[in-house]
C-alpha cells in the first residue's frame, strides 16, 4: 500500500492530506495514525521526491467519528490473525449488514475487508520475519495463511520481494 500511494503521487502530482489509517507498529501491533504525503516539485516542474509526516493517534478519541464504528472490527481482526475470520462476525460487531458493512469499510480503508484482513496477516508476518528466527512456514501459519506457497505469492506482491529477502534485507543482524 505505501509503494502504491507513492507511485500515485509521483504520477499524479497529489498530495495524500490527513489520512487516517492502521499501520503496523514496530512490536507488530495495528496503530491507528493520520499520514499527510506531498510531492516534491523540482524547477523543471516534475516530481523529484515525496515528504511525508505520520503521527500516532495516540487515544481512541482522537480518531474521526466515522473510525469509532469499526474499532471493534479491527481489534477482532488483528487480535484473531491465526483463525478464520467471518465477514458476517466483522459486519456484526460492527452493527452494520453484511452488504452496509462491505460498503462502509471499502469507503473507509480503501480496500474490500479481505484485502485489509490479508495485509494485516502480512504486515504481522513482516514482523516476525524481522524479529525472529522462526522458519518461514512456522510464520505464515501463525498469520493464518494455510500454507507457504500462497503466503510466498501474497507477501512477494505485497513487499515487492520475497520473505526470504525481506528477512535477509530487514531482519537482525
Amino acid at each position: 500500500m505505501i509503494l502504491k500511494d507513492d507511485r500515485e503521487i509521483i504520477e499524479t502530482n497529489c498530495a495524500i492530506l490527513n489520512r487516517t489509517e492502521l499501520i503496523v507498529d514496530k512490536s507488530g501491533h495495528l496503530i491507528w495514525v493520520t499520514t499527510n504525503k506531498l510531492p516534491l516539485i523540482a524547477m523543471d516542474g516534475h516530481v523529484a521526491g515525496l515528504m511525508g509526516t505520520t503521527r500516532i493517534l495516540s487515544q481512541s478519541e482522537e480518531l474521526p467519528d466515522e473510525y469509532q464504528q469499526m474499532r471493534p472490527v479491527i481489534d477482532h481482526i488483528q487480535g484473531n490473525v491465526d483463525k478464520k475470520i467471518e465477514i458476517k462476525e466483522l459486519a456484526r460487531l460492527s452493527f452494520l449488514s453484511n452488504s452496509q458493512f462491505r460498503k462502509r469499510f471499502r469507503i473507509q480503508f480503501r480496500v474490500s475487508p479481505q484485502e485489509f484482513i490479508l495485509q494485516t496477516r502480512l504486515q504481522a508476518a513482516s514482523k516476525k520475519l524481522i524479529s525472529t528466527d522462526q522458519p518461514i512456514i512456522k510464520i505464515a501459519l501463525s498469520c493464518g495463511f494455510g500454507d507457504q506457497s500462497y503466503f510466498t505469492k501474497q507477501f512477494s506482491r505485497f513487499f515487492e520481494t520475497s520473505p526470504g529477502r525481506y528477512r535477509a534485507t530487514w531482519g537482525q543482524k
